[in-house]
């Protein structure tokens, strides 16, 4: 019951609190970030607050770029079904990224000198990433993402996986 001027004036018959394996949590420390949170572009940096018992802003800043320059790798999944041939080895990638006008063109080169440009329109994701999908027919162009290719970047991470799935998977994965 919750009462103003000694006046009952909302009353909540149930509710359900979590909690962190303690009543009250105590001697522990956390900072985290969310990117492109509010807005493409900036940062929020939650620090844990023992006496709130919950995450409060610690500051704001500017998030790094989607676009840029990610460096990782290109990998293959291969199913046995399909082959006996041995796995291929990871290769060293370079994937440049530039975000226009809501569309994302990713430009892969990998280290056996193997180019690859794929471009799609795509969106930012709540969770910070922009998203697209390049659909198989804009990806024949690049073997190796034949059947289509979903992508994903935010900033600092990307991350990329074929769809082909018939007999092998093919992902990308690279960091700033």
């Amino acid at each position: 019951m919750v009462y103003a001027d000694g006046l009952e004036f909302a009353r909540v018959d149930e509710f359900h609190a979590r909690n962190l394996g303690a009543d009250f949590l105590t001697g522990r420390q956390s900072m985290t970030q969310l990117l492109n949170f509010p807005n493409v572009g900036e940062r929020i940096h939650l620090g844990w607050s023992e006496e709130a018992q919950n995450f409060s802003i610690a500051g704001r800043d500017a998030a790094p770029s989607l676009s840029g320059v990610y460096y990782g790798a290109e990998f293959v999944d291969q199913f046995a079904a399909c082959s006996t041939a041995p796995a291929q080895a990871p290769r060293k990638a370079q994937f440049s990224v530039a975000i226009a006008e809501g569309r994302l063109t990713l430009a892969s080169l990998l280290d056996d000198g193997t180019r690859c440009t794929l471009s799609a329109p795509g969106r930012l994701e709540p969770d910070g990433y922009f998203r697209t999908f390049v659909d198989e027919t804009l990806s024949s162009s690049c073997v190796f993402y034949s059947g289509g290719f979903r992508l994903a970047v935010n900033g600092e991470r990307l991350e990329g996986r074929s769809v082909d799935g018939v007999c092998q998977n093919h992902r990308a994965v690279g960091a700033k």
